[in-house]
């Protein structure tokens, strides 16, 4: 660091952001200096004076902010059991501890790599298997006859799948294995034409079918259950790349067209039916075609902007996904009608929204996915439904008994309103409630009375 702090406040102020700042002062050997410093970095212990590197309380606070500054500490136990407790790995620098069972134990609890650097205890089943249970590669470090040993290699297994490759091959274990990571299917060996193991390994990693057999990659059961969990499985699988049930079942979540000759127009209906977004593997899709894309996906217009003008195709995916309006034409972006589908959908497609509209601001305050509006924009679309409200009232209260429950008088009048219209303005009206009850407070107050025989009778 470039700045000498000589100043003894200063050193406290720049060791308390940053405690490797300790190496740019002349007080490495304050204590209260250093002390502040190891608790902001626990690797300031290096540049800590030797005597402060031999104060425990000093060198407790490092190796509890980093363990790793056991590296420049004294090294009695208790010192390195926070040490290794903070990480495990530290373990590499307690020399006189990696053969002591305690401090092990608690080093490969914390990060099962630490039993590297206990070679004394790697046949030891307690140790190993709290080292595995951490992490099931730790298997690696584990002696030959733990590595052989079933409960072990199965806590391994269960933890990481990727330790099958370090442990014995028994169909339990492997099978653990490959319902833990399917690709653990790799260090499978002779099970890998077992139709049990590589079904389990399909169908938790479809890809793992790349280490499957040459046989069972020629089993359909095995194929389809493949391809199912990962679409991309059906490059290993090329007996079957023109059999439209296993492209059809590949297609659902991975655009696979590269993979097949396929091209009839009734197959390519029903695929982009599953996965709009593989219309982005066809050069020159008709309007059909797109239009079941982007019904299944709306930004699959992305991938057809030969229709991006299309009125029916543009309204198509703005329903399904309202942010699909950013590749519609500039004309359609400001088609009211295009416009309020697309922010009914997603509020925040109003970004893409190219025209001035106080409906189409309501829409977007009110729709199933609110997005923002400008204060100004908040304030037309609130002046427009209190407008619609009002007028809602005026025209088809008359005759009508009034009651205190806001939403049961109005909604005799909402079904003279569009479906849309009508979901937003109830919801304005229950954050607005006054907006329709005050024409009913001023029409009451014009109400007039009059007398029959001494009983008082209401006109409105």
């Amino acid at each position: 660091m470039d700045m000498f702090f000589r100043s003894r406040k200063k050193a406290l102020e720049a060791v308390r952001q940053n405690g490797i700042a300790l190496q740019s002062t002349s007080y490495q050997g304050d204590k209260e200096v250093v002390m502040e410093a190891v608790k902001q970095h626990g690797l300031a212990l290096q540049y800590a004076s030797t005597a402060l590197q031999h104060d425990k309380e000093v060198c407790m606070a490092a190796v509890r902010e980093n363990g790793f500054a056991l590296n420049f500490s004294r090294k009695d136990k208790d010192i390195v059991l926070a040490a290794v407790h903070q990480n495990g790995i530290a373990l590499q620098y307690a020399d006189a501890f990696k053969e002591d069972k305690d401090v092990v134990i608690i080093a490969v609890k914390q990060n099962g790599f630490a039993l590297k650097y206990a070679p004394a205890l790697q046949a030891d089943k307690e140790v190993v298997m709290a080292a595995v249970r951490q992490n099931g590669l730790a298997l690696q470090y584990a002696s030959s006859a733990l590595k052989e040993d079933k409960e072990v290699g199965m806590a391994a297994v269960r933890q990481n799948g990727y330790a099958l490759e370090f442990s014995r091959k028994d169909k339990d274990i492997v099978l653990a294995a490959v319902h833990q990571n399917g690709l653990a299917l790799q260090y499978a060996d002779a099970l890998q034409a077992d139709i049990e193991v590589v079904m389990a390994a399909v169908k938790q990693a479809g890809y793992s079918l790349r280490y499957a057999s040459t046989a069972l990659k020629a089993d359909k059961k095995v194929v389809l259950a493949a391809v199912r969990q990962d679409g991309l499985a059906i490059r290993y699988a090329p007996m079957f790349r023109d059999n439209k049930e296993v492209i059809l079942a590949a297609s659902h979540y991975n655009p696979i067209l590269q993979y097949t000759s396929l091209r009839d127009k009734d197959f390519l209906l029903e695929v982009v039916s599953r996965n709009g977004l593989t219309l982005q593997q066809l050069d020159d899709p008709d309007e059909d075609i797109v239009m079941a894309a982007v019904k299944q996906n709306g930004n699959a217009l992305d991938y057809a902007p030969q229709f991006n003008d299309e009125k029916e195709v543009v309204l198509a995916a703005v329903r399904q996904d309202g942010l699909a309006l950013q590749y519609a034409s500039a004309t359609l972006q400001a088609d009211k009608e295009v416009c309020m589908a697309a922010v009914k959908q997603n509020g925040y497609a109003l970004e893409f929204v190219a025209i001035e509209d106080p409906q189409v601001y309501a829409y977007v305050k009110y729709s199933d996915t609110p997005g923002t509006l400008t204060p100004e924009q908040e304030t037309m679309a609130l002046d427009f439904l209190k407008t619609k409200s009002q007028e809602l009232w005026s025209t088809h209260f008359v005759g009508r008994k009034y009651n205190k429950d806001i939403q049961s008088n109005i909604t005799p009048f909402l079904v003279h309103l569009d479906a849309d219209l009508k979901t937003i303005l109830s919801r304005y009206l229950a954050e607005h409630p006054m907006h329709g009850g005050n024409i009913i407070q001023k029409r009451r107050k014009r109400t007039k009375r009059r007398y029959t025989n001494g009983n008082r009778k209401t006109r409105r």
